[in-house]
């Protein structure tokens, strides 16, 4: 079989590999529920997705109640562990591409906590296609910044050249840059400022299948 065009393959997760929102926008506002807080509309919960836990404490709590995040995530977590499988699939072509790049080191980069995430893959049958899974235990800094692509790089033992991030917001998009890798913005994907971003990636894709025709 031919090699692909790259060495290393690292993904983002919620919003790249899987389609995640609706069963985080269920438990985001059960958690709200069970803290007499307000619910979140969807677009506000897409907002949420990706970013440090901060940031989502400040998307879905505001300034007011930032000082309960703390047990909302608490919540949140206990929730989605249980119902994360309830509407959560990989988006339309993923796994059949990920059967493709079998010639290559495929990694995961996400923000998302590895029990969920492990758990998630376990269950949807898509863990042996990955080397390395890495999430915020993994490193000191989440992305934005480039620790979890390094740390990708350092264990596969392949040059930053040879290797492609495949992301959906800002954060895959810095990160890559800051790790000196090739960055692949996908179209359906979470970002709310997908237009403003094709400009800073250097490939941009519309369907899963067109990462097999990137090169560098």
């Amino acid at each position: 079989m031919m090699g692909n065009p790259f060495d290393l393959y690292i993904f983002d997760l919620d919003g790249t590999l899987l389609d995640t929102l609706t069963d985080l926008h269920l438990c985001i506002n059960g958690a709200l529920e069970q803290m007499e807080l307000p619910v979140l509309p969807r677009h506000v919960v897409q907002e949420a997705i990706g970013p440090s836990a901060e940031a989502f404490g400040r998307v879905t709590l505001g300034g007011e109640n930032l000082h309960r995040l703390s047990e909302l995530l608490e919540r949140f977590r206990v929730l989605y562990y249980q119902r994360c499988l309830d509407h959560t699939r990989p988006f339309p072509g993923i796994p059949s591409v990920l059967e493709r790049l079998d010639s290559s080191t495929r990694a995961i980069a996400t923000n998302k906590p590895l029990r969920g995430t492990r758990h998630i893959l376990d269950a949807l049958g898509l863990s042996h296609h990955f080397d390395t899974v890495i999430g915020p235990e993994t490193v000191e800094r989440v992305k934005p910044h480039p620790d979890m692509i390094l740390y990708a790089l350092d264990r596969a033992g392949v040059e930053a050249g040879r290797t492609l991030m495949i992301g959906d917001t800002e954060n895959d998009l810095q990160a890559a840059a800051a790790a000196g890798v090739w960055s692949c913005l996908v179209e359906w994907g979470y970002s709310l400022q997908t237009d403003k971003l094709r400009e800073s990636a250097d490939f941009v894709i519309s369907t899963p299948e067109q990462l097999l025709e990137l090169n560098p």
